[in-house]
């Protein structure tokens, strides 16, 4: 018996009606998976451009508070749209803009309408506060030929310029006035090269002896180490470079500020606990007192410290390397090889201190808040 088995034509339609159906939910997924997707990318890239905005704008008003200290903050929000006109322009508005631009995803241009920038004094903080509003709508591209509403992002950042009336995490390595400035100064020098790009050396020698002014007949560039009267041994040394000064530098106001911290005497650069401690913190930033003379000799020298620059280690005495070294600024013995991050403390935004009467030179302090 043969038995014959036959496909319904029928059935044939049937599949092809549910391929067909299949393959539409593909589409309507796809189109809303790629658009769901898009608009994430670009909610991140606007956050980022939003909290890279804010900071920038902080960074510029601290930048030019440290050229003229004394301006109060309502004198800052005053001055800020008469900046417009420079060249290039430097008022909020225009940097929150150019930098929300240099983070816009798929090279999009963000236009002025979308972002808000807003300046204010925090009385009670006595700081400068700048925020951002990122506003904008996003068209779906796939989803919209199925009826798919348009997506809004919205992002608002808050930075601000602050100064401290605290200090922790000081390091023990102090840097003379004049080689800070001179650091500061080659990273302006150039400012095609980025800041953390720019490879610097800085000499360790022997402290000098007393009242010196940090000038050149006085060893220029000259570092010295802080003991902050834990002891002047090198171990004791050793410890404080691996885990910063565990105590807190409270900054009073007074005129002109300045702050005496003991001293180690001769050139500790040599021994092993030193060495440990800088190989430790290599590839970290580290905040360093600046002083401005030194009193008293040996285990009795005091420095007078007048502000405090932040660096990135990145070499010391030819052997201790780390992965930000620059072959090319290559160090000598005792040297050490840094990036300049700023010449500002790290520390909590005070309460004590306004900005245009900070407690200490250079004491400003930049936070994101939000």
């Amino acid at each position: 018996m043969r038995i014959q088995l036959s496909v319904s034509r029928d059935d044939d339609g049937a599949v092809a009606i549910m391929v067909a159906l299949f393959a539409v939910m593909l589409i309507v997924v796809a189109a809303f998976t790629t658009d769901f997707g898009m608009a994430y990318a670009q909610r991140q890239a606007l956050a980022t451009g939003a909290d890279s905005a804010a900071l920038a704008v902080v960074h510029e008003k601290y930048t030019s508070q440290t050229v003229n200290p004394t301006r109060t903050c309502s004198q800052l929000l005053a001055e800020d749209p008469t900046l417009a006109a420079a060249s290039p322009p430097k008022d909020a508005a225009t940097i929150a803009l150019a930098q929300v631009n240099a983070n816009a995803p798929f090279n999009a241009t963000i236009p002025a309408s979308d972002v808000t920038t807003t300046l204010s004094c925090d009385s009670t903080a006595k700081v400068l506060q700048v925020s951002v509003k990122v506003n904008r709508t996003i068209s779906p591209i796939l989803g919209s030929v199925l009826g798919a509403s348009p997506m809004h992002i919205d992002r608002t950042a808050v930075a601000a310029l602050g100064v401290v009336n605290e200090v922790r995490g000081l390091s023990p390595i102090a840097l003379c006035t004049n080689q800070a400035n001179a650091i500061v100064a080659a990273h302006v020098a150039d400012a095609a090269v980025p800041r953390a790009d720019r490879a610097q050396l800085v000499a360790a020698q022997k402290v000098w002896g007393s009242g010196s002014q940090c000038g050149a007949a006085d060893g220029s560039g000259n570092w010295g180490w802080l003991d902050f009267g834990q002891g002047n041994g090198e171990s004791a040394l050793g410890a404080m470079i691996t885990s910063s000064y565990s105590g807190t530098l409270t900054l009073n106001p007074t005129a002109p500020p300045s702050y005496s911290m003991d001293g180690t005497p001769g050139n500790r650069a040599n021994g092993n606990p030193v060495h440990g401690g800088m190989s430790t913190i290599m590839d970290k930033t580290v905040t360093l007192p600046v002083y401005s003379t030194v009193t008293g000799n040996g285990a009795n020298a005091h420095y007078t410290v007048i502000g405090f620059l932040s660096v990135k280690l990145c070499g010391y005495d030819i052997t201790t390397r780390g992965a930000c070294y620059d072959d090319t600024v290559p160090m000598a013995s005792n040297d050490m090889q840094i990036r300049y991050v700023d010449y500002t403390p790290s520390g909590q935004l005070g309460k004590l201190c306004d900005i245009g009467a900070p407690c200490a030179y250079n004491a400003y302090v930049t936070k994101l808040l939000s």
